[in-house]
């Protein structure tokens, strides 16, 4: 998982682009004890949507609005290992 998280975040640097790590790898990382087994990122709208592009080669449910989840946004599902 760190190699992943090492080049979402080279690639994301290149563009400026802001985000936050959420989630129990966030919390990993600070040191609680537990297990990750995913990532959760937070961004803005516009690098929500240049995901889609950046991974495309990864994405399995494509960056758009939806409001069927607990928090509604702009939210897409990538699986990179």
């Amino acid at each position: 998982m760190r190699k992943t998280l090492y080049d979402i975040a080279k690639k994301l640097k290149v563009k400026d682009d802001h985000w936050l790590l959420a989630g129990k790898t966030a919390a990993v990382l600070q040191g609680a004890m537990t297990h990750a087994h995913k990532l959760t990122l937070y961004t803005n709208q516009v690098t929500a949507y240049r995901f889609n592009e950046y991974f495309e080669e990864y994405r399995n449910l494509k960056v758009k609005y939806r409001s069927e989840a607990s928090l509604a946004g702009h939210a897409g599902t990538f699986e990179i290992h």
